[in-house]
């Protein structure tokens, strides 16, 4: 079962989002920002940590979706940061 729902529109173009999606993007976040991250690089505030793991779901989902269409995703030839 599909469930999307219109988060909102652009351009005359639906921005909608699945239930089920949104769920997974969030309990990723939430694990990521209150458990991993506060280990692996302390020092950070707690909005840093959620800021930088909201960014971190969105684009990895960028990437699953591609992977779904049958569109290969690579790691990029080099990192700003340590890959």
């Amino acid at each position: 079962m599909n469930q999307t729902f219109r988060i909102a529109r652009v351009l005359g173009v639906d921005i909608r989002v699945d239930v089920s999606a949104l769920a997974i993007v969030g309990f990723v976040t939430w694990v990521v920002s209150t458990g991993t991250l506060p280990e692996v690089a302390p020092g950070y505030s707690a909005l840093e940590y959620w800021l930088f793991a909201a960014l971190l779901a969105h684009e990895l989902s960028h990437s699953v979706v591609a992977n779904q269409r049958g569109i290969k995703v690579r790691a990029p030839e080099r990192c700003s940061v340590r890959c």
